[in-house]
């Protein structure tokens, strides 16, 4: 959430137009032919690139480097800036690859279930459910 045009926002979008076209460059492909698969999409227009994008903005905002070091494994709400960053168990609660707590935890706000069911088109979250299948 952020106020209108903020520049984080613009920081986003900026960045998501230049990876969707370098992807679409690396396919040979115009950007309607984009073929992305699981880790393209986490990249280019998910959660990865939004952290990108926020990392660059407050680095941009407070003239020092900021990475994701500066704030793993923080137990309370941060505000650098006029960005709010909340501890993983807020939104991520249930992850055990981020040691998040479980959603019953006083601190988590919602519990997402990851369900994907924007994935089941990409040939890499196929190859996933083959493989779990497979265990």
């Amino acid at each position: 959430m952020s106020r209108a045009n903020h520049r984080l926002m613009e920081i986003v979008v900026e960045n998501t137009i230049v990876a969707l076209n370098a992807l679409a460059q690396s396919q040979g492909v115009p950007l309607s032919m984009i073929d992305a698969n699981f880790n393209d999409v986490l990249a280019a227009t998910g959660p990865v690139q939004l952290t990108r994008s926020t990392w660059q903005y407050l680095t941009e905002v407070t003239g020092q480097e900021f990475t994701w070091e500066r704030v793993s494994g923080i137990t309370e709400p941060l505000l650098v800036h006029d960005v709010l960053i909340l501890p993983v168990i807020a939104f991520g609660n249930g992850q055990s690859h981020s040691n998040a707590g479980p959603p019953t935890d006083e601190a988590a706000l919602v519990h997402h279930q990851f369900k994907g069911s924007w994935k089941m088109g990409s040939h890499a979250y196929k190859e996933m459910q083959k493989a779990e299948e497979a265990s």
